[in-house]
């Protein structure tokens, strides 16, 4: 039974220090593989078993395919009187003719066709099985396509609804001016798109309450995603939710840590905030 990557590394007896092996196309001795092992905790024989793992599977996927190849090309050779050489070199001329016998096959058993011209699927003597096997799964198909374009259009709209709600929470003034309707029309027009391809209301929005604002965002969150500014940004958060009666990352302003110790969970917290005439006039 072959050994996994912890074993070898423990085992010292049969595996010394200065026995190679190769890695993405580099020779590491096993000493330097256990110092780095014992540095980081065992993680490195941990990432060298998933390697080893995606490659054996990767290997066995491999070898599936190509079985799954070599039996189509038997059947084609079945069904065409072609030999495997003959597939295989691309041999046209035993092609063509084995086209010219399914071409008199087919019409000695007499095709038949729709007013159009076309093949009748449906009643055709050679089609017909073909078509009475398949014409489920097309239905199927069919049916499973309307039923993703329905789950993307609920997404698309509780997206959209989602960015106008927040608006709302960041700028209730201003949206006191704005109408829905109007900021969806918009991101459409303009092309507006979100992080997963949806209209974006968030930006037609800030575009309809301030010429700049999105321009504005967009430039800020730049600097937030550059490793200075996630820095400073972790900082702000965290240093502000650490202080008493300090702003909570999502904005929120909490109590102190009451006097018995006791800190409220997240839902006892949210419960109390959708009770606060405040918070759900910021809301409506």
């Amino acid at each position: 039974m072959a050994k996994t990557w912890k074993e070898i590394l423990s085992d010292k007896a049969n595996f010394a220090d200065d026995v190679q092996v190769t890695i993405n196309g580099e020779a590491v001795t096993i000493g330097q593989l256990r110092a780095h092992d014992a540095a980081h905790g065992g993680e490195t024989a941990t990432l060298l078993q998933a390697r080893e793992t995606e490659i054996a599977s990767r290997e066995a996927r491999t070898a599936a395919a190509q079985q799954k190849l070599a039996d189509i090309m038997e059947a084609v050779a079945k069904s065409t009187g072609m030999t495997f050489d003959q597939i295989v070199s691309g041999d046209t001329a035993a092609a063509q003719a084995a086209a010219a016998k399914f071409r008199a096959a087919a019409g000695a058993a007499g095709i038949t066709a729709t007013p159009s011209g076309e093949i009748d699927w449906a009643t055709d003597p050679i089609y017909k099985p073909i078509n009475d096997r398949y014409a489920p799964l097309v239905q199927a198909a069919d049916g499973l396509q309307k039923a993703m374009r329905a789950g993307a259009t609920v997404m698309q709209n509780d997206r959209a609804r989602m960015a106008w709600l927040e608006f709302k929470l960041d700028n209730p003034e201003a949206a006191k001016k704005l109408k829905y309707d109007d900021a969806v029309k918009l991101a459409v027009d303009k092309g507006y798109l979100d992080e997963v391809g949806f209209p974006n209301v968030r930006k037609a929005l800030e575009d309809l309450a301030a010429p700049g604002m999105s321009a504005a965002r967009d430039e800020e969150n730049k600097k937030k995603w550059t490793e200075e500014g996630a820095a400073a940004e972790r900082a702000r958060m965290f240093g502000a939710a650490s202080k008493p009666g300090g702003m909570g990352t999502a904005g929120v302003e909490f109590e102190p840590t009451p006097a018995n110790g006791k800190v409220p969970t997240i839902a006892e917290a949210l419960n109390k905030a959708m009770t606060d005439p405040a918070v759900m006039g910021m809301v409506n």
